[in-house]
């Protein structure tokens, strides 16, 4: 599905079933979309907002914003692996997501974390540990700073 499409280095949009069984979801670098190969650069507003299953999330290494509430109500979230090129996470990315217990950063160019990205209650297991962050220091450390964790 290409909805959305404007050009060849457009986004591709898609809003994921909210009736899905889906368990993991792994955001590709790359896409095919009428005939062109689209670069994945942005996890739509809202796109698998409705995924109340999924547990496992890898962010591609293209994209370069989350969207809104993009997995806002999935609940069974554990484990998110954040690509190398995501500069910003937006409010509300994963405010349903309390259960996270380990968020893995592959780059270094997170620059805007949105003070509500996070709901309290993960924000709350990231400060007491429950919740590992590993991967690039230099995103560990802007992260913890954007979402006032000490």
């Amino acid at each position: 599905m290409c909805d959305g499409l404007k050009s060849a280095g457009s986004v591709i949009g898609v809003v994921a079933s909210k009736k899905n069984k889906i368990t993991k979801i792994t955001i590709p670098d790359r896409a095919d979309c009428k005939g062109y190969r689209l670069n994945v650069t942005t996890i739509g507003n809202n796109a698998f907002a409705g995924c109340k299953a999924l547990e496992k999330l890898t962010i591609g290494n293209k994209v370069t914003v989350i969207g809104k509430n993009a997995f806002k109500k999935c609940s069974k979230l554990e484990t998110v692996v954040i690509g190398k090129a995501v500069k910003t996470i937006s409010s509300k990315a994963f405010i349903g997501d309390n259960k996270i217990k380990k968020i893995t950063f592959k780059g270094k160019k997170l620059k805007t974390v949105k003070k509500n990205a996070f709901s309290k209650k993960a924000k709350k297991n990231i400060k007491s540990k429950k919740t590992k962050l590993k991967g690039n220091k230099k995103a560990i450390k802007l992260f913890k700073k954007k979402l006032k964790i000490k």
